[in-house]
């Protein structure tokens, strides 16, 4: 799995179908947004008026908390393969869950994103031209430099006092191992959702 996203092989299928002229491929970023929000920059895009409401942000990124959380999950209570509704349906509800966790904006290393974009080299350029700017002219995100897994697997370690009051863990603060305290409270948590 690869979580890259391919940007010729995805937009170009639609300028294939559509025209090019007729798919509209736009940088993400809020801050260009009217009301920064992409609910109301759609609206003026497809001309349909704004509908006077609250609008909440349902794709908000995971912390490094939670990210950290997540994969500490995936290593050590992931039950197998993601098949079927009920699991995507679970894994939703333990993402939402563990997504409470934290604020620490993610920044991954240069030594894990520069040789993704030496290997993409020439689908960033092609969306690059597509889009008539660049996309690599900010930082990799703004928080502390994730290196490595063994630094998610540590960050992780440290949310035990989060992760407990998450799952109602009140008495086993002191579990002699750190790591199985949170594959116990992580598994404890999976199976609340």
């Amino acid at each position: 799995m690869t979580l890259y996203p391919n940007y010729e092989r995805r937009i170009g299928k639609l300028d294939q179908v559509f025209g090019a002229g007729n798919v509209n491929a736009i940088i993400y970023d809020p801050a260009k947004f009217p009301n920064n929000s992409v609910y109301f920059d759609f609206m003026a895009r497809v001309g349909l008026p704004e509908v006077d409401q609250h609008v909440t942000s349902a794709n908000r990124s995971l912390s490094l908390e939670a990210l950290a959380l997540l994969f500490a999950w995936r290593r050590l209570v992931w039950p197998g393969p993601d098949h079927g509704r009920e699991i995507l349906q679970r894994r939703g509800n333990l993402l939402r869950k563990i997504g409470e966790i934290g604020n620490t904006r993610v920044r991954l290393s240069e030594q894990i994103v520069e040789p993704v974009i030496e290997k993409k080299r020439a689908d960033i350029d092609w969306i690059e031209a597509r889009l008539g700017e660049p996309i690599l002219d900010r930082t990799y995100g703004d928080g502390p430099s994730v290196e490595n897994e063994d630094q998610l697997m540590d960050i992780a370690l440290r949310q035990q006092d989060a992760l407990s009051e998450l799952v109602g863990d009140a008495g086993d603060h002191v579990a002699p191992d750190p790591q199985e305290r949170l594959k116990r409270n992580l598994t404890r948590l999976w199976q609340s959702v």
